[in-house]
């Protein structure tokens, strides 16, 4: 190791020492604003935990509890591992994952792992109702970012046993899997459906702009509910290979 990095090792384990005997409430003060807000703060810098986190009075993150990882710090990191859970989330919807901070602004997520509930997922995004029902399994190996940087990603999302509630009864959609690979800049999620009446083909694009756009083809396996049938048309009319599409673009 050069002795400059020695040099920066040693200054940043001597800030860290002396900010960890300062109160987490004190530490985590700069960071709230009219649109963040924590609540029920305790400990400090190497262990803490706060009751909630809201984003413009929107709950958004809950019993969010922190470890100081001292080997992040030999990388001249400030590493923690978490664990937390969405707001509104069921018993036993925990999420957990390595969480470090570079000293040049960059954020990185490993090893995120977690299950929630779509309807904890509409809250933390706003949408107090959603027409559907069942469980989004993430795993992200790796997830960064830094402000007026390109985001990256690779891991997976699954959502299990998906049913759409605005039929008389609960309609069966079954399981699907979104694959997230970086692209040069961009990042490449592929769709697929695991299980179920629908077959599902996919892709979405996430540019380092922030746009994104997203192509999706559905169509209904032999035997598939009427009701399913119904609901597909609602997209259009179908090609010559019987596949509806659905075609969104944005900008988050």
């Amino acid at each position: 190791m050069s002795a400059a990095r020695l040099i920066l090792l040693g200054t940043t384990v001597f800030i860290i020492a002396l900010l960890a005997t300062l109160p987490a409430p004190r530490l985590l003060a700069p960071l709230q604003t009219p649109g963040l807000q924590f609540f029920g703060i305790e400990g400090s810098l190497t262990s803490g935990h706060v009751h909630g986190i809201t984003s413009r009075n929107r709950p958004l993150l809950e019993n969010l509890s922190w470890q100081l990882s001292p080997l992040q710090l030999l990388m001249v990191k400030l590493g923690y591992e978490i664990t937390g859970e969405a707001a509104g989330a069921n018993p036993g919807e925990v999420f957990t994952a390595r969480v470090s901070l570079s000293p040049l602004g960059r954020w990185t997520v490993r090893d995120f792992k977690g299950v929630l509930s779509l309807q904890s997922l509409g809250t933390m995004a706003g949408q107090t109702y959603l027409p559907l029902e069942g469980q989004a399994q993430l795993d992200l190996g790796e997830l960064s970012w830094k402000q007026d940087q390109s985001l990256t990603a690779q891991g997976s999302l699954r959502l299990a046993d998906l049913r759409w509630t605005l039929a008389q009864t609960p309609l069966p959609l079954g399981d699907y899997e979104a694959v997230i690979t970086p692209e040069g800049d961009d990042l490449d999620v592929k769709i697929n459906a695991l299980s179920g009446p629908l077959e599902v083909l996919g892709e979405a694009r996430y540019k380092a702009d922030r746009s994104y756009e997203l192509h999706l083809q559905l169509r209904p396996k032999t035997g598939a509910d009427p009701v399913l049938q119904n609901l597909l048309r609602t997209l259009g009319n179908p090609d010559h290979q019987a596949w509806y599409h659905l075609r969104r673009n944005g900008k988050f």
